[in-house]
């Protein structure tokens, strides 16, 4: 006859089995929900260029290499549905950006010119032809008012919605402009080139501030991360260059690595980016310490044509050349801990799964 104590046990042990069964159901599906909240892929035919996320509602807008802007309803499992269609532009729209409150979106063209479209309608509320003398390249909002554009020429312009002209404009590179970032006071601009160098201007002064010295590389995109503290511009070399705050001069930091162009980048936390490259492929990169986390998705061999993230941090979009939209789960990056292990240099070509998970991609995280 079993003993008390052996049947203690034994229901101890029952229990501590169901509960452990209990976790297990409830982390597959935890997981599971991550998968399934993801929108479908579009197939496009043709590339776009631009995207962005609105900054509130599950809204995707789009600008494609004939001038068409477009805006998808991106809800979970399904195919994003258009919302409208519109012939935006004579040329190809290189860029979109919502407008702060996201009511409106500005689109960027080749053909020199910039329009304000309504988002819920997809009207056209504002139309600035032959903003630049050469095409507009890049484009990025400032607060609720303004607006700054980049040309292939290397021009800056500053762009008060209340006017109908530009109330500052500054060349100080010599090749275009490839993207342009703006700090949370809405003060600050900075604007990477293809003469190697990034330019800062002071757009409350209005004002051209400083030139960083030249990488002898192209500079493809820029961030902001480090609570504010630092600036990171992706290089054609395969480079992450750091700048310190209010020390633009010349770079604090680099780490080199990705095997071909970073051509985009998109900030998820204030200590990770995703970067897309010339190469196809879309990663995870911490930054201090400097670690490449894994490839969470890709566009097969072909280059990656922007980046976006929703304004939750949790759903990463992303356009190639191969007339995708796709989109990929980053909320897992929130719960990542402290970085333990040196980074290996195969990690740039670890692949992560839906999930965000590769064999022991966790093992050194607590």
């Amino acid at each position: 006859m079993a003993s008390k104590n052996s049947k203690e046990h034994e229901s101890e042990t029952e229990t501590a089995e169901a509960l452990q069964d209990s976790s297990t159901e409830l982390t597959e599906e935890k997981e599971e929900e991550h998968v399934n909240r993801l929108p479908k892929f579009v197939e496009l035919d043709l590339p776009a260029m631009g995207l962005e996320f609105h900054p509130a509602e599950p809204l995707l807008a789009a600008s494609f290499i004939d001038g068409t802007i477009k805006l998808y309803s991106c809800k979970a499992q399904e195919e994003p549905v258009e919302v409208w269609s519109t012939e935006g532009f004579k040329k190809s729209s290189r860029s979109v950006r919502f407008t702060e409150d996201g009511e409106s979106l500005v689109c960027i063209s080749k053909d020199k010119s910039w329009k304000l479209f309504n988002t819920e309608t997809g009207k056209v509320e504002r139309e600035f032809v032959k903003a630049h003398d050469a095409a507009i390249s890049t484009v990025a909002v400032a607060g609720d008012k303004h607006v700054v554009t980049g040309d292939d020429d290397g021009r800056l312009k500053l762009w008060d919605l209340r006017f109908e002209k530009a109330v500052f404009e500054a060349k100080q590179n010599e090749d275009y402009l490839s993207d342009i970032a703006v700090d949370e006071t809405n003060r600050i601009v900075f604007a990477t080139s293809g003469d190697g160098t990034m330019s800062t201007f002071n757009i409350k002064r209005r004002r051209f501030d400083l030139q960083s010295e030249n990488l002898h590389s192209e500079l493809m995109c820029v961030e902001i991360v480090r609570r504010g503290r630092k600036v990171v511009c992706g290089g054609s070399d395969g480079s992450l260059n750091f700048y310190n705050w209010e020390e633009f001069g010349d770079i604090s930091d680099r780490f080199p690595g990705h095997p071909e162009s970073v051509d985009f980048s998109c900030k998820i936390l204030d200590d990770l980016i995703c970067t897309g490259s010339g190469d196809g492929m879309i990663r995870a990169v911490n930054v201090y310490p400097h670690r490449f986390m894994g490839i969470i998705g890709d566009h097969g061999n072909l280059p990656v044509n922007n980046l976006t993230v929703n304004g939750e941090a949790t759903i990463l979009a992303s356009c190639g050349h191969d007339q995708r939209i796709k989109f990929w789960d980053v909320e897992h990056f929130h719960h990542i801990g402290k970085l333990e292990k040196k980074a290996k240099v195969s990690d740039k070509n670890k692949r992560l799964d839906a999930k965000g998970k590769e064999e022991n991609f966790f093992a050194d995280l607590e």
